[in-house]
């Protein structure tokens, strides 16, 4: 394994890139549609400065403890999904490691397949996220009734904590949608969102070695995190789409990596199985150290795998690449592409057929949910 290989995991970094994002945006959407919720703080005719000082201090009261609620989900659900993720990470490694110097080539290429197949699927559902904020709205607006603002209020003088608990917990009037929704909705978010990086990073990590973990986790959440304020406060939707479909592309040029290094695992292991030489280290990369019949081609120097890599490391962590190519492994790269392409055409169609029905149902009911939004934030 090359030096930037044993250290940094390119594609962690950009799965919890993108974890980390989509959790920011979300909750970001609620912060937004928080500030932009009527509390009668806006003046009104007739209204002295006495009391437009008393609504607008109300209003800040009750929007600093719907904040809270809202940060205050989120954290919750981070703090499980850290836990849970401890737990599996700490298992896997432990049970894994028994297995893994018995057959190092077979367990690659086998980890490698199912690392293409996570990365692959999940950089297709980012090219989605910039459609969050709409999707969220609908959620929250739907959730939140009006009338349950005044529970806020009656409640907003009180500790953070204390307040939170009463709010959620009281039952005396209405159904407390609104109550638990600041609550709920970004736990639930944050908690799906880091049960996801688990699955994908348990997945993609099969692949590589553990220290490469840890830093290229730190420097994608870190990343997520900046990226989403600096959209936040820049508000534009554009933005995020640019960078989901820069992250897609460069996610999926290491699943074809991948794809391209799991046959390749798989022929070493055939290769090695058959001349009896196993996993050695000291055996080099010359010739003997590969089979020349499937070879499409040889350059000295450029093994990833060599004792100083150099950009051939980096090369081969993003693009699969490897100095002695087969023609098993050039043949999957060619085919993961021209596949992807033709799943590509088929998800946009069907995705324009959905369309279409649902701009037809709309139609037909005569009732437009994002006219009504509109409206809604129009009045706010």
């Amino acid at each position: 394994m090359s030096g930037f290989q044993s250290w940094f995991s390119v594609a962690i970094f950009f799965i919890l890139l993108r974890e980390t994002l989509e959790a920011a945006v979300i909750v970001s959407v609620l912060l937004s549609l928080v500030a932009k919720l009527d509390l009668g703080d806006q003046p009104q005719e007739g209204q002295d400065d006495i009391t437009i000082t008393k609504n607008k201090n109300r209003a800040t009261r009750i929007r600093h403890h719907m904040q809270f609620q809202i940060w205050l989900g989120a954290a919750t659900g981070l703090l499980i999904a850290l836990m849970i993720g401890a737990v599996f990470i700490t298992v896997w490694y432990t049970v894994a490691s028994n297995w893994w110097s018995k057959a190092e080539d077979l367990w690659e290429g086998c980890f490698s397949i199912v690392a293409c197949l996570l990365i692959t699927v999940m950089s297709l559902a980012m090219l989605r996220v910039g459609r969050l904020q709409e999707k969220w709205r609908v959620k929250l607006t739907k959730a939140f009734p009006a009338d349950e603002i005044d529970d806020f209020e009656q409640e907003s003088r009180t500790s953070a904590l204390k307040r939170f608990f009463r709010t959620q917990f009281r039952s005396n009037r209405g159904s407390g949608k609104g109550r638990w929704a600041l609550f709920l909705l970004p736990m639930v978010t944050v908690l799906r969102e880091g049960l996801e990086s688990v699955v994908f990073m348990g997945g993609v990590s099969l692949a590589e070695p553990p220290t490469s973990i840890p830093l290229a986790a730190l420097a994608g959440i870190f990343c997520g995190l900046v990226v989403g304020y600096i959209l936040w406060r820049g508000g534009m939707s554009m933005k995020i789409h640019l960078l989901m479909v820069t992250s897609t592309c460069f996610l999926l040029l290491i699943a074809a990596g991948l794809a391209s290094k799991a046959v390749w695992f798989f022929e070493m292991y055939v290769f090695n199985s058959k001349v009896g030489l196993a996993v050695d280290d000291n055996l080099g990369d010359g010739p003997g150290s590969f089979r020349t019949s499937t070879m499409v081609w040889h350059i000295p120097g450029t093994n990833p795998e060599q004792a100083n890599p150099g950009g051939w490391g980096v090369f081969n962590a993003i693009l699969g690449w490897q100095g002695t190519a087969t023609y098993g492994s050039v043949i999957t790269y060619c085919v993961y592409w021209i596949g992807l392409m033709v799943w590509l055409v088929v998800l946009r169609l069907k995705e324009r057929r959905k369309e279409r029905k649902e701009r037809k149902n709309v139609i037909n009911s005569g009732y437009d949910e994002r006219e009504h939004l509109l409206k809604a934030d129009q009045v706010a």
